[in-house]
């Protein structure tokens, strides 16, 4: 497949968002081509692909593009599904950049690890004009939901508890921390993604002179996405009966750890959720590593 044009960062958001879909739409896969994992495919491809390394997870924090780099296997949320989406800020938020002003993007729904527990990751990609993605990742429940396959069953931030039960998941929290510290940052924590990049830039390219940051994005499941909690398909092929133009999840914000959220826009889905070779060995969703600190 054809990479990115040389000009994709300097396009407006809506041509960009364009490139990606009919990319994701040129590599659907075919009748019972949809791939899946297992916990010893999972640890073989940790093994080669260089999971246990400093340098793998640090690359997640510094390269700043819409896919991934060369050569470079997606070892954790590997398989998962896509759809457009725009962010519908309400009036009068609180706070600066897209999360005022609105945003175009992806939204990309996966399994985090093939754990016996069903634990479901999302990613949100905003774009912006003339500049690059605004991104974050997140996990509901890093301990997992057992056997609840509703992937709308909690609400998913930037922040995580700090406590992990099982080997796997202790394993990627002492990674990802390891990695953090290697970039020196003021915000990021293994459990704590900052959100100064949403502030930092308005959906036209505009940069905010005065950025005002929440402390915490929380994006809550609304009823019309909810999901049954027991089923023999595939998550991916349950979410495309979801129609374009459904509400996702309302996303709501603090200022700071003991304020009350408040509600600063919807998250609404623009067309149907795709599965692809693309949408799993390509597009990107960087973790922003935030300000860092002077060394």
């Amino acid at each position: 497949m054809n990479p990115l044009p040389a000009d994709y960062v300097s396009l407006p958001a809506r041509d960009k968002q364009q490139l990606l879909w009919n990319k994701i739409l040129e590599s659907k896969y075919v009748d019972g081509e949809m791939p899946s994992s297992t916990w010893l495919r999972f640890m073989w491809d940790a093994f080669t692909g260089g999971l246990f390394g400093k340098n793998y997870l640090r690359k997640t924090l510094l390269h700043e593009a819409d896919e991934l780099p060369d050569r470079r296997r997606r070892l954790i949320h590997t398989f998962g599904t896509v759809c457009l989406i725009t962010f519908e800020a309400v009036p009068s938020v609180p706070f600066s950049g897209t999360l005022s002003s609105g945003a175009c993007g992806l939204l990309r729904v996966s399994l985090t690890l093939p754990a016996r527990s069903f634990t479901p990751g999302f990613a949100v990609k905003f774009l912006i004009d003339g500049r690059p993605s605004q991104n974050i990742v997140c996990i509901p429940c890093i301990n997992g939901q057992e056997e609840d396959q509703n992937v709308f069953l909690r609400a998913g931030s930037n922040r995580h508890s700090k406590t992990v039960h099982g080997l796997d998941f202790k394993f990627l929290a002492t990674m990802f921390g390891r990695a953090a510290r290697s970039v020196s940052p003021q915000k990021l924590r293994w459990n704590y993604l900052p959100l100064d990049h949403f502030a930092a830039t308005r959906a036209d390219g505009t940069k905010e002179t005065s950025p005002v940051v929440p402390h915490e994005l929380i994006f809550l499941p609304t009823p019309e996405a909810q999901m049954s909690r027991e089923s023999n398909i595939d998550f991916r092929l349950r979410l495309t009966d979801i129609a374009p133009g459904t509400v996702l999840y309302h996303v709501l914000a603090t200022d700071r750890p003991t304020s009350r959220p408040v509600l600063i826009g919807h998250l609404r889905t623009v067309s149907e959720f795709v599965t692809s070779h693309y949408g799993d060995d390509t597009i990107y969703f960087q973790h922003d590593h935030g300000p860092l600190s002077s060394r």
